[in-house]
């Protein structure tokens, strides 16, 4: 969902659905959206992102991927669109929260709306995406 008042604007929280169609996300694989390298991959106490990885792409484009539950890659690792480099969790010093992947799309410092596979995710979205690039 990318759902309006969300922190910053234009993020977009994933979460997968079991068959009976209950989330059933934490620990779940999660994978590099297109590849780059890693700028950054910390815990933060200060902003709510918990277990965070930043990924650079070229041309002022990044991904952050946050709440994780755990880290696979570390800062300078170079990473292809598909590599595990986390697992989905719940992960924030600040917010209470069930598990989920804290997604944003960000150009040249501003978070903007995201475009997956084709798709914008515009604020106050919530629509069933199925991965067609090994995102899980």
């Amino acid at each position: 969902s990318a759902y309006a008042g969300h922190s910053p604007a234009h993020s977009i929280d994933w979460n997968h659905y079991n068959s009976a169609g209950a989330p059933d996300d934490y620990g779940r694989d999660v994978v590099a959206s297109a590849g780059g390298k890693v700028l950054a991959s910390y815990y933060s106490k200060s902003t709510g992102y918990g277990n965070t990885i930043v990924i650079g792409h070229g041309n002022g484009w990044r991904t952050r991927y946050a709440h994780l539950k755990s880290r696979a890659v570390g800062k300078g690792a170079h990473v292809d669109r598909g590599r595990v480099i986390g697992k989905v969790g719940a992960s924030s010093a600040i917010y209470n929260l069930s598990p989920h992947l804290h997604y944003e799309q960000i150009h040249d410092g501003n978070t903007v709306l995201a475009h997956v596979q084709g798709v914008t995710w515009y604020d106050g979205t919530k629509r069933n995406q199925k991965s067609t690039n090994s995102c899980k």
